[in-house]
């Protein structure tokens, strides 16, 4: 099933990991924290994953909704008049996702079958299957088991990666190959809430939810402050 997002240009465009030490206005701030008070990396179990312990958003690709009832136009022309449709029948295909590229291209075809406003449904073809064509070319040269999330950002890093070759001051071009090598190798998945911080090339921590005081204990423990690298998504508490 080609299952993807049109509605969206790019899903990451907010979710580009960054080098926190230059400061910007969508980088929080560091909080002034008492001696006593600090996060010592030592105290940090770096190598436990909350993979498990995190409940993601839902998902909608499996919502049940009940299919709707197929009718069949009778006449020799077709219909083209919404007014003369069945009472509650919806030219919006309700019970499809509007992502599901496969069963939306299915669904035209079998207007058109019936004969019901084929204009439009053939229109509404056309346009599907040209998203299928550009969600199924966004896998181009990469493993096709990887889920939609992870070959976005797989794609997003291809194209930091291109743009640093026109210069990389903070050195930032060997974490964004480390992370293709561990995106590609499924040893990183993308999961909204958690992260994961990176340096230098190494991976840090397993993933995590992000806490301003840990990064910083982090990065000064390793002496990581020129290219330290967070990847995912910080979501609020």
């Amino acid at each position: 099933m080609a299952y993807g997002r049109h509605d969206q240009e790019d899903t990451f465009a907010g979710a580009v990991a960054i080098s926190p030490w230059v400061e910007g206005p969508a980088w929080p701030k560091a909080k002034e924290v008492k001696e006593s008070q600090r996060v010592k990396v030592e105290d940090l179990d770096l190598d436990r994953s909350y993979l498990n312990e995190y409940i993601a958003l839902p998902s909608m690709e499996n919502e049940n909704r009940p299919r709707q009832t197929r009718w069949r136009h009778s006449g020799p022309n077709p219909l083209t008049d919404p007014a003369k449709l069945p009472k509650g029948w919806n030219t919006k295909e309700p019970d499809l996702d509007e992502n599901d590229f496969d069963a939306q291209i299915a669904r035209c075809l079998e207007r058109i079958e019936d004969n019901i406003m084929p204009a439009v449904f053939e229109q509404r073809l056309i346009q599907y299957r040209s998203m299928k064509e550009k969600y199924e070319k966004q896998w181009d040269g990469e493993d096709k088991n990887h889920s939609w999330e992870v070959i976005q950002r797989i794609n997003s890093l291809k194209s930091l990666r291109a743009n640093l070759k026109n210069g990389d001051p903070n050195g930032e071009m060997i974490n964004v190959k480390a992370l293709l090598k561990a995106y590609r190798k499924g040893n990183l998945l993308w999961n909204s809430g958690l992260v994961t911080y990176w340096s230098k090339g190494r991976q840090l921590c397993q993933p995590r939810r992000f806490d301003w005081d840990e990064f910083e204990a982090i990065g000064d423990k390793y002496e990581y402050r020129k290219a330290m690298w967070v990847e995912g998504i910080c979501l609020d508490s």
